[in-house]
């Protein structure tokens, strides 16, 4: 059986995004498929570093290593500058890797123009001016871009069914074409036994234990 290429955009690490939202997702995506596919041999997963305004696209086959740095990187790019990369050279990157699959993590960095291969694109939720009052059965003025943006996709993966009903009657994507896998967390960080640290954090935050709200996201992701 000839070797599946899969690329994983992972340039989203080199925006304000890399520990939060969107970076968060990919490099947690990418390692656990990195370390799945170590010992099967028909898939080939290449993470796409980079695409420079000048010179080929950077693309990696040592994930570890491709996270590692751009997580590091000193030098931010917006969410704009990332996407807007991502839109117009993502063709590029696609051919350079003989790519069989491309998988995009956020849908607002889908390209203008056709990939040579099939696209599985990551909705998180979509952005319209629709209050969440009124979006129920409604069109916004973002819903044709949005549309636009994620009906080429092969499949999408919706991270709620909140969000698969939004594609579905905001947007009439079809049903079919929509999975539904909800984010994980890494159970080593995220627990919900007392620690013993706890109290010291409280405190240094200003934090009452049973008074306040933990939100772990942004409005920008």
């Amino acid at each position: 059986m000839p070797q599946r290429t899969i690329v994983l955009d992972l340039s989203v690490l080199a925006t304000v995004s890399t520990s939060r939202g969107l970076g968060r997702y990919a490099s947690t995506l990418a390692l656990h498929l990195y370390q799945r596919l170590q010992t099967n041999s028909s898939l080939r997963l290449v993470g796409l570093a980079d695409l420079p305004l000048i010179g080929p696209p950077q693309l990696s086959e040592d994930i570890p290593a491709c996270i590692e740095a751009l997580t590091l990187r000193a030098k931010r790019r917006t969410h704009f500058s990332w996407a807007n990369r991502l839109r117009l050279q993502l063709g590029r990157a696609v051919t350079k890797a003989q790519a069989d699959l491309v998988h995009l993590v956020d849908q607002k960095a889908t390209p203008f123009t056709e990939v040579a291969c099939p696209q599985v694109i990551t909705c998180h939720h979509i952005r319209t001016k629709t209050s969440a009052a009124q979006w129920y059965g409604k069109k916004s003025d973002g819903s044709r871009s949005e549309r636009r943006r994620i009906a080429s996709a092969r499949r999408i993966i919706a991270i709620s069914r909140a969000t698969a009903q939004e594609l579905v009657t905001r947007l009439d994507l079809p049903l079919n074409k929509i999975d539904v896998v909800h984010n994980g967390i890494l159970p080593e960080r995220w627990s919900p036994e007392p620690q013993a640290d706890d109290p010291r954090t409280l405190h240094k935050l200003n934090l009452n234990r049973d008074a306040y709200i933990l939100c772990v996201g942004a409005i920008n992701q």
